[in-house]
């Protein structure tokens, strides 16, 4: 029996090319789509989960009451790890972590390498599981002068990653660093990547003047619990700790588990509301929704080719077969046609994985585990359940002796599902099309908004030995060579998170208020560098010698403290008074799903160690190699390596272009399956109505006229789905646009062209059929069969 069905399953797929192939492509198409939106959030779930003490493992988070409401904050005081592990005794192990953003020069004699590295506890390797191939996770951070390096940069520097224990390298080409350990991150699925790990105390060496006391908030603390302790009870016991030990009183502390940091990283009111996992969430959908829409060109085509398969099943009803017999036969003739689909579409992602990871920015490979395994065939299942289960019942319920005199009836009910399915297909398509047209608006939008300050043209990159001690005569000689326009310097980064403090007192603050403001370190002629604009006062300038003690506003720190005219005023910082000198126009540094933060600037050209560089419109490639062989002659041993501005700030939106770049090609692939269907239909339906469409030729009804019949039942479903869809896309488009601070709004022009898309794809899928069915000769569609 199961060899006759077989048999009957690959004849009728034979026999049926056009709707057997459409099938196959739909169902292929879709499971290959959900295969690789699954494996890219499996990805994603992953991350910081490698762990093995992965549930003991927490950050300490602040919670800051300010006066435009409640932040939160991951920078906590240098001195609250050893706090911590003195008065919590549920804690197992508590390490300071700063994660430096600027490269240094890690060499051997003559070979050096720019390296990203981290300063972390002693504890570090305890805590996580880095994998340490070499040394001891309890003593490779214990003296100063330690460097744990990574497997690649060992070979790199050495040739091999044996036997390097004990070995010295030279960092930035001044301190003498003795190796204690390798680590190997290879595999490991991780949030961030570092090629190096130094103790916390050698911080205080390399830069000397940073300041370990309560009230500067510039390291990460992690927290290991001992094993069955509650997360609750050292949350309560760690609350006040920075309010008890400083005269901050807005701040408290809570946990956060750390695997949690990389997909909740979003907080409104103090409240974690979601991040990446928003993101996660809407694929994981989609994934459901492409195999619903693949579905129903499944269940659609099964039903409407219900009526060639007529006499196979009235005989084996009449030969006494029964109704579970007949399910059990056409759902299994699903499950195979989902099966086949399965193997194509595992074909597929592994022939387009590579394109799939340059789009996605990941390093995914095709490891079926037990767990992607199971995804796998839980989809297959899921789909031939899906699929197959309403052609099944409907097949098998068909009257044995209507079917044999060729009768099949068509309920109302029947119709209907079939038109309210192909209405749900194209109804996603209109959300999907409207929510790549708003994502690319708002891309667009952000390239091109005003930050309040000029980016093109800007390079950067860190002041390195001479460069840093002789800094005036560095820059100077920058702004001689030619293409330079202007050459000038800063602390850390322009883009990203800025610095911030709680030392500012300004007349009328409340003695025990802790504002934490941002604030920027500037040498002359950044501002004017980077074309930000002053609204009162004036810029730093080397015409005036107390410019030093001078300070910059921006217009949010001016609305924040409230002074009047505040021009000539003073404020203390760090135990200096500073005049106020100007106010600057907002500008953005940082992201534009956030707002502008209140910002100071002061002028100290002896604390700036990145230098910016604008170049003149049309010599770029010339005035970067101009500066790359000055640099190298100027800091001999020093490998020059330069970032752009702008780049620096599309960074900030890595994450959403990716997202918009796999929205719009599941969208993409989505509509062509929704298209598949339909044209499917329109097949059936144009042989089905082919003896109608003689008849009508034949009374000398006009092609024009046969066309516009075959196309506007379709053309009707699609315009209610239209309908039905705008309204949709535009609550959850305007749902996703809240998580911008500055976003483009809604125009009624995205919705009618979306509209009008989806229209024009649907008749030209159906158009197409209906003008072959109207050329065709009527003749032939008369003729006796």
């Amino acid at each position: 029996m199961i060899i006759n069905n077989l048999k009957l399953f690959f004849r009728n797929a034979l026999r049926y090319k056009s709707v057997s192939l459409i099938n196959i492509i739909g169902l292929s198409a879709g499971l290959a789509c959900a295969l690789f939106i699954c494996l890219w959030i499996y990805e994603e779930w992953t991350v910081d989960k490698f762990h093995e003490n992965e549930k003991e493992l927490y950050q300490a988070m602040v919670r800051s009451k300010e006066s435009n409401g409640v932040s939160v904050y991951e920078n906590t005081p240098p001195v609250l790890p050893q706090a911590i592990k003195n008065d919590i005794p549920e804690v197992k192990n508590v390490i300071p972590y700063i994660y430096d953003f600027a490269k240094n020069v890690i060499s051997v004699e003559n070979t050096g390498f720019k390296l990203q590295g981290i300063y972390v506890g002693d504890e570090f390797f305890e805590m996580f599981s880095y994998n340490l191939t070499q040394g001891n996770p309890q003593t490779a951070l214990k003296d100063i002068n330690n460097i744990v390096i990574s497997k690649e940069m060992a070979v790199n520097l050495f040739g091999t990653d044996e036997g390097i224990l004990g070995k010295s390298v030279r960092f930035n080409n001044e301190h003498v660093k003795q190796i204690s350990g390798v680590f190997d991150m290879t595999g490991l699925n991780s949030s961030v990547q570092f090629d190096y790990v130094l103790p916390f105390e050698s911080l205080y060496v390399h830069i000397p003047r940073v300041k370990k006391n309560w009230n500067n908030s510039y390291v990460y603390t992690y927290i290991e619990l001992n094993e069955g302790v509650s997360p609750e009870l050292v949350a309560s016991k760690i609350e006040n700790i920075i309010a008890k030990n400083s005269n901050n009183e807005t701040a408290s502390l809570f946990l956060r588990p750390f695997s949690s940091k990389y997909l909740y990283d979003k907080y409104e009111e103090g409240v974690q509301v979601g991040g990446r996992v928003d993101y996660v969430k809407i694929f994981g959908i989609i994934v459901f929704f492409i195999l619903l829409i693949a579905c129903i060109n499944f269940i659609n085509l099964s039903t409407a080719n219900a009526s060639r398969r007529m006499r196979e099943i009235g005989i084996k009803k009449s030969m006494g077969a029964k109704t579970k017999e007949l399910r059990m036969q056409f759902f299994g003739e699903s499950m195979l046609t989902v099966c086949i689909a399965g193997i194509i579409a595992l074909l597929l992602v592994v022939l387009l994985l590579p394109q799939f990871n340059a789009i996605s920015g990941k390093q995914i490979t095709l490891s079926l585990n037990t767990t992607l395994l199971g995804i796998f065939l839980g989809m297959i299942v899921l789909t031939g359940i899906l699929a197959g289960s309403y052609p099944a019942i409907y097949l098998s319920k068909l009257n044995a002796v209507e079917v044999l005199k060729g009768k099949l009836s068509t309920s109302f009910s029947e119709l209907l599902m079939r038109k309210g399915l192909v209405i749900f297909q194209f109804t996603l398509s209109v959300i999907l099309i409207v929510a790549v047209m708003v994502v690319y608006q708002q891309m667009k939008f952000i390239q091109n908004k005003d930050l309040g300050y000029n980016k093109d043209n800007v390079i950067a990159f860190k002041a390195e030995g001479k460069a840093i001690t002789q800094l005036d005569d560095f820059l100077l000689a920058l702004d001689r060579i030619p293409g330079v326009k202007n050459a000038s310097s800063m602390f850390n980064e322009f883009v990203g998170k800025a610095n911030s403090t709680g030392d500012l007192i300004w007349p009328g603050k409340e003695p025990d208020k802790i504002v934490d403001m941002q604030y920027m370190r500037v040498n002359y002629d950044m501002l004017e560098l980077l074309g930000i604009k002053m609204k009162k006062g004036r810029s730093f300038s080397r015409n005036f010698s107390a410019d030093s003690l001078k300070i910059i506003f921006n217009e949010k720190a001016i609305d924040l403290i409230g002074i009047e005219e505040p021009i000539g005023k003073t404020v203390d910082l760090w135990g200096d008074k500073y005049e106020i000198l100007g106010i600057a126009k907002d500008f953005h540094t940082e992201s534009l799903q956030q707002q502008v933060k209140p910002m100071f600037i002061i002028c100290n050209t002896q604390r700036t160690s990145t230098i910016m560089v604008k170049i003149k419109a049309g010599e770029l490639q010339g005035t970067i190699k101009e500066i790359e062989s000055f640099y190298r002659d100027y800091n001999a041993g020093f490998p020059f390596e330069y970032r752009f501005v702008d780049e620096d700030f599309d960074a900030l939106y890595k994450s959403e272009q990716r997202i918009a770049a796999l929205s719009k090609y599941f969208a993409g692939l989505a509509i062509l399956i929704s298209c598949l269907g339909l044209f499917g239909l329109a097949i059936f339906t144009s042989e089905n109505r082919k003896k109608e469409v003689g008849i009508r030729r034949a009374l000398g009804q006009k092609k024009s006229q046969i066309i516009l019949l075959l196309t506007s039942e379709f053309a009707k479903l699609v315009g209610l789905a239209i309908l039905i869809g705008l309204p949709i896309a535009y609550l959850l488009t305007r749902d996703w646009l809240t998580g911008f601070a500055y976003r483009v709004d809604l125009n009624v022009i995205y919705f009618l062209l979306a509209g009008f898309i989806a229209m024009t794809i649907a008749l030209l899928t159906v158009g197409y059929q209906a003008i072959q069915a109207a050329y065709k000769n009527p003749v032939e569609a008369l003729r006796d069969e």
